[in-house]
């Protein structure tokens, strides 16, 4: 068991005790989720590129009253800009990772706070002219994650809502992290809320 996942099932373990959660021996587990797809923007916190266009999947899973859910995302931006050199700069940052998501329950709203690791690939490619000529060059590096936001729920099923992850890495500067956010648009089950 590496130490991620062995520190993942201990905070698991404890934010269900500190909401109080049990599971009840003659419950029927019945589970409870969400896909949802967000259309947005990256600031990747530097002005060579500015804000990249950005789009993501995120899914929630987990026993239905529980309120600690798993999350898994993947995500991407791209964006265009010149350097301090008047070179053309291509990027695009690629994200995946893991997770506890907390998700609560206001009528049909659903607030949610979320928190894990995972890793980004950033490739970009520094186009022909200027003076620092033309180069490709790609990075990897891990990551801690933190996202917000909240959706409501239709009684069909779909949610509708706004999100922001903010993501750094730690084993560079500046990091390869950055900030998403935009409109969410998925699919919950159960369906009525």
């Amino acid at each position: 068991m590496t130490r991620s996942t062995l520190l993942l099932s201990t905070l698991l373990i404890l934010m269900l005790a500190a909401f109080g959660w049990t599971p009840d021996a003659e419950a029927n587990f019945s589970t409870t989720g969400n896909v949802n797809f967000l259309l947005g923007a990256k600031d990747v916190g530097y002005r060579s590129t500015g804000d990249q266009r950005a789009a993501s999947l995120d899914v929630t899973c987990g026993i239905a009253g529980c309120p600690v859910l798993l999350d898994a995302y993947s995500s991407g931006s791209w964006g265009e800009g010149r350097n301090s050199f008047d070179d053309t700069i291509t990027e695009a940052r690629y994200e995946t990772g893991g997770g506890l998501m907390g998700i609560w329950r206001f009528g049909s709203f659903f607030p949610h706070l979320g928190f894990g690791w995972g890793r980004i690939t950033m490739k970009a490619h520094i186009g022909p002219g200027g003076e620092s000529g033309e180069r490709r060059f790609e990075e990897t590096d891990s990551h801690r994650w933190v996202s917000w936001g909240g959706f409501w729920r239709f009684p069909s099923g779909i949610n509708l809502g706004l999100a922001v992850r903010s993501s750094k890495g730690h084993q560079r500067y500046p990091s390869l992290g950055g900030t998403h956010y935009g409109l969410t648009l998925g699919w919950g089950w159960p369906g009525k809320p």
